[in-house]
């Protein structure tokens, strides 16, 4: 556990303080110093926990221990006085503020440095194998605070000292401190956890990049001494599959070695998965996330937008492999699988997402009664993940949208008799605009992906485009029509 990244145990002390009925000087000193100690993922965390937990006297008492009321000095807004703004290029679409005031807020809030400046200081001293595998597990553990900002509000307006003016630029305007900074604390909010968790993955990528230097593109002859080295637990999280496993032949192919070695990379892979908590390995060395393919579609003209992922792979997929290799097959060498855009693409309106999109389709086989498996509610992501793009649109960070890559998984388990009410979904989804392709294109797609030659399986184009364009709401009923339209916003 990193410490900077604590919420329990970190904060007790200063919960214990607002509850005590002995609040000495020296208490509340300690308590003050405390709080100034505490980087900004803490800090919004204890702040949100004392208003969902404190009376609003106890609160109004101590917002002077809460907040750093010494960095507040009203006569630095008085109109009089010249004040700086930031330079801006753009249209003026709100009044802007003295940069005075962004520095005041900063510490104000206790921002003074980044939660992130925290994380490294206390990450140094370790290795680069725990480093990597810290940074891993708190990305996983990190919550969003739930600031009541209404009751904040409320409570900082009774508090005198918060209510001089701060005048904006160009109209002159005056609104009390704590409005506007309540403001500020509104947006800067929202992202602070995502961009913390960014942030950790960046040096995740940092620190395995650093890693992989060890072996990959080492010599063959160096590689079985590689394996013996702490770090080589991680080869999967820092390759794809494909490369682990020509690694693995490469470091196997001393006969002498070979069933030793083997064992060992066994064993390291149960080891990883206890180490991450998790069943799912991928490359973390890449980009993740940031790979997109912006494609403009010939038939409708609208630029489409895919992002892409390193695959996650099911770590049995790995032993499994390694159990089954033997040494004559250390001769072949691994065929390189590279991910292309899929040619037929069903389009996203820009107000979508593949995350709901899934839903919908769950709540689907839910309602036809069918019983999803665990491997069967992957393979509906990975359905989702590489059929559908997004309409394109340069201020919306898409990849937040989009699912993770499970690599391909077939979506077969659709009984035969229920492949034209899956089809009408999607159809009932363009009609409705939350899809932009057309029928021929989203038919097509299905098709493409879902049907197999000389199959039964109820999919193939000639089957799907008789489909009556006057039947696309009829995916069986009105009750899955009710729930999806609910699920993905779509008014009736």
């Amino acid at each position: 556990m990193i410490r900077a990244l604590d919420i329990g145990e970190s904060l007790d002390p200063i919960k214990l303080f607002f509850f005590s009925d002995f609040q000495t000087k020296e208490f509340k000193q300690f308590t003050r110093k405390k709080i100034k100690g505490l980087n900004p993922y803490q800090y919004h965390h204890l702040l949100a926990w004392l208003l969902q937990n404190l009376k609003d006297d106890a609160l109004l008492a101590n917002l002077d221990v809460l907040f750093d009321f010494s960095t507040l000095n009203p006569k630095k807004y008085l109109p009089t006085e010249w004040q700086s703004v930031p330079i801006t290029f753009e249209p003026l679409e709100e009044p802007l503020l003295p940069d005075q005031f962004y520095k005041d807020c900063h510490r104000f809030f206790h921002r003074d440095y980044g939660t992130l400046y925290f994380v490294l200081e206390e990450m140094f001293s370790l290795d680069r194998v725990d480093r990597f595998l810290a940074y891993f597990r708190a990305r996983k553990t990190m919550k969003n605070p739930q600031i009541d900002f209404e009751r904040l509000l409320n409570l900082m307006s009774l508090e005198e000292r918060l209510c001089f003016p701060v005048y904006n630029f160009p109209d002159e305007e005056a609104i009390p401190f704590y409005g506007h900074a309540l403001n500020y604390l509104r947006f800067e909010f929202p992202g602070e956890t995502e961009r913390l968790r960014y942030q950790l993955l960046d040096e995740i990528r940092k620190e395995g990049k650093q890693i992989k230097k060890l072996f990959v593109g080492a010599g063959k002859e160096a590689l079985p001494l590689a394996l013996m080295d702490r770090s080589a637990v991680l080869w999967p999280m820092l390759v794809d599959f494909e490369k682990w496993r020509q690694l693995v032949m490469d470091a196997l192919k001393n006969k002498g070695l070979f069933g030793l070695l083997k064992k060992k990379i066994l064993i390291s892979i149960e080891l990883l998965k206890e180490l991450l908590g998790e069943e799912y390995f991928q490359n973390l060395t890449t980009d993740v996330g940031k790979k997109s393919f912006m494609v403009k579609n010939k038939e409708t003209g609208i630029n489409t937008l895919k992002s892409y992922s390193p695959p996650l792979v099911l770590s049995y997929h790995y032993s499994d492999w390694l159990k089954k290799l033997k040494a004559a097959d250390l001769k072949v060498a691994v065929k390189k699988e590279t991910e292309e855009p899929p040619q037929n693409q069903i389009v996203i309106s820009k107000n979508g997402s593949q995350h709901k999109l899934k839903k919908a389709l769950t709540e689907f086989f839910t309602h036809l009664k069918l019983n999803i498996s665990e491997e069967q509610d992957r393979a509906i992501e990975s359905f989702v993940y590489r059929n559908f793009s997004f309409e394109y649109d340069e201020k919306i960070d898409f990849t937040k949208r989009t699912l993770n890559n499970f690599g391909f998984m077939p979506i077969d388990f659709i009984p035969s008799k229920h492949a034209k009410d899956f089809a009408k979904l999607f159809l009932y989804l363009a009609d409705k605009n939350y899809l932009l392709s057309n029928k021929t294109q989203i038919i097509r797609t299905l098709d493409h992906d879902i049907h197999e030659k000389n199959g039964k399986d109820g999919f193939s184009y000639s089957s799907l485009i008789r489909i009556p364009n006057d039947e696309h709401h009829f995916f069986p009923d009105k009750d899955i029509r009710r729930r999806i339209r609910s699920i993905l916003k779509i008014d009736d």
